[in-house]
């Protein structure tokens, strides 16, 4: 006689769609964070752009609007030449909007924001970086449910952590809680009492389980009304 029961297919099922879920949200979230979010503010200040305007747009991290209200001088010394010129205007690019600055001694630069925010795109790489570890987590749960077994043989219950409860050492059987689908056996470890639980939730072969202990110990045999 031997029975071996793994997860039930609706456990599983539950766990997988958890990990599909989460990496799935992850990999939108840096879609959003990585490409689709710069990309939408690299387009929108290029539809800004003038006719006539002189290089490429090069989007620099320093530029911000902290640098609004300085003159063209003391901008190009923090952060260089300007990847854009136009007729009458330098322009510095940053994350999440431009600057534009008069070439004049007394001229200050504007800051002009653009589509989606520093703060966005930063919240959804955190949320990209935090969902897809508790992916793979779940997925590492996901494998290890995938392989966990509970065997009951003429050796006795070997539960899903690999303790070995031997046939001599059951007292019994609370069923209290069986039209639950739970089962708690009793058994005697180093001369102490204890319980281990069988959950028709995380057992596929649940009741050929309880039906044989109960039979090989002559247990009463529960049903959904006991």
């Amino acid at each position: 006689m031997r029975i071996e029961s793994g997860p039930t297919p609706d456990q599983r099922n539950r766990a997988a769609i958890m990990v599909l879920v989460l990496i799935l949200i992850a990999g939108w979230c840096a879609l959003d964070g990585w490409i689709r979010y710069p990309a939408g503010n690299l387009e929108e200040m290029t539809r800004t752009l003038p006719k006539g305007a002189e290089g490429t747009i090069q989007v620099n991290p320093l530029v911000s609007e902290h640098l609004a209200g300085r003159t063209a001088a003391e901008v190009q010394a923090e952060v260089g030449e300007p990847p854009v010129r136009t007729a009458d205007e330098l322009r510095y690019f940053g994350t999440d909007g431009y600057l534009a600055v008069q070439g004049g001694a007394g001229d200050r630069a504007k800051w002009f924001k653009v589509g989606q925010s520093k703060s966005s795109i930063l919240i959804q790489k955190i949320l990209a970086g935090v969902l897809g570890a508790l992916g793979l987590y779940q997925l590492a749960k996901f494998l290890a449910l995938t392989r966990r077994r509970v065997i009951l043989d003429d050796s006795g219950l070997t539960t899903a952590d690999g303790k070995t409860i031997r046939w001599d050492d059951m007292t019994g059987l609370r069923t209290a809680d069986f039209g639950k689908g739970i089962v708690e056996l009793e058994y005697r470890s180093g001369g102490r009492a204890d319980t281990v639980r069988l959950d028709s939730y995380e057992l596929s072969q649940f009741e050929p389980l309880v039906a044989e202990i109960c039979n090989r110990k002559g247990f009463a045999l529960p049903s959904a009304t006991s």
